[in-house]
């Protein structure tokens, strides 16, 4: 669910390079949901990835499934050198730590964020319950703690950061990669203001709405366009404040969005914007950087250093739609052109698909060692 399907992917696309190969295993999931990520799925398939998936009438993220052959089934394979527990606060994840301890596996977890300050103040009385019966074991006899960002793993214990590794999204992709204009398309139609995602309350869509009016006044065509979904509640609750700044006209929802016309999506923006109150490596920025379209992002957002350190695009120091505003005009007065070195090198050294590739493979040796 999520952004995990399309991080699952990076990551076995990064792996099939350096020659290892495995399955995917998930569990949780109605008909609807494993539909909805055929595309990821297929091309896992694709990579030479044996994919499991296992259906239950209700969908849920804590990876509950009515199939009672689901050991039977993930145990008939050959033995694997390393299971990878994605997310921590699933039954899923108890399933895959019972059967690396029966078989004797190394097993690393992948938090995805999970482990953040964050998300520790979601649930917060049923986590601790849930850690002092079954997840603080489970952390603490993994061998490895993969997080993909600087600020993800500054949030982990003292114990935890010591087996910890910071081992980002590549640039990689299975799309095919477009190439980008470099100027304004201020003389198209716009210029063109993009997000991508749910829209859910941590991406602080408000706060986008909220700073449009005076980008307005700078530039009389801008267009928001907003690509993704959520519940009705989500999706009105932005149509009430669009009308109400009364912005109808310069906001545009095309929907959820893959493949080809994502790319095509990313490539039309000036910029992306993501002024999430809480973001953990956000493949979103990968994507629209590697379509050229410099970014303008909260430090909220695990991959927040990467553009101040580049100069990719902007980091908000503080969520208010003056800062906001100001940083939008700053990046659509500039232009895309004046991104582009920033953002290659971006693409070439910080998330270079061969160099993390190597760390992978450099991990997995690692623990290979140690359980030999």
């Amino acid at each position: 669910m999520g952004g995990i399907p399309t991080g699952i992917l990076n990551v076995c696309s990064n792996l099939v390079r350096v020659g290892v190969t495995g399955r995917v295993i998930s569990t949780g999931n109605t008909n609807a949901h494993i539909n909805a990520a055929k595309n990821q799925i297929q091309q896992l398939k694709d990579l030479g990835i044996t994919v499991t998936t296992f259906t239950s009438l209700i969908g849920n993220p804590y990876g509950l499934s009515t199939n009672f052959f689901l050991h039977k089934k993930i145990t008939i394979a050959p033995k694997e050198d390393l299971l990878v527990l994605h997310q921590i606060y699933t039954l899923s994840t108890f399933y895959g730590y019972l059967y690396a301890r029966r078989k004797k596996i190394p097993y690393a977890i992948f938090p995805h964020g999970s482990l953040t300050l964050y998300h520790s103040r979601d649930s917060r009385f049923r986590k601790h319950i849930a850690k002092r019966i079954f997840i603080n074991k489970i952390l603490n006899r993994s061998s490895l703690i993969i997080v993909t960002c600087e600020s993800e793993f500054q949030d982990l214990s003292d114990s935890l950061k010591k087996k910890a590794r910071i081992i980002p999204y590549a640039n990689v992709t299975t799309r095919p990669k477009s190439s980008a204009p470099t100027g304004t398309n201020e003389t198209m139609e716009g210029p063109n203001i993009i997000f991508s995602g749910r829209f859910h309350r941590k991406k602080n869509i408000p706060l986008i709405l909220e700073a449009l009016p005076a980008v307005i006044r700078v530039f009389p065509k801008v267009r928001l366009k907003l690509a993704g979904d959520g519940t009705p509640a989500e999706r009105q609750l932005l149509e009430k404040e669009i009308e109400k700044l009364a912005i109808t006209g310069n906001v545009d929802f095309v929907g959820w969005l893959e493949g080809a016309d994502l790319t095509k999506f990313y490539s039309s923006g000036d910029l992306l914007v993501l002024p999430s109150f809480n973001e953990n490596f956000a493949l979103v920025i990968t994507e629209a950087l590697q379509a050229g379209t410099p970014c303008v992002v909260s430090k909220n957002v695990g991959t927040a250093d990467i553009i101040e350190r580049t100069g990719a695009g902007l980091v908000l120091s503080n969520l208010t739609h003056e800062l906001l505003a100001e940083a939008l005009v700053e990046v659509l007065t500039n232009g895309k052109r004046y991104y582009q070195n920033a953002i290659a090198k971006v693409l070439s050294e910080e998330l270079n698909s061969d160099r993390i590739a190597s760390m992978w493979l450099q991990a997995i040796m690692d623990l290979q060692k140690v359980n030999l």
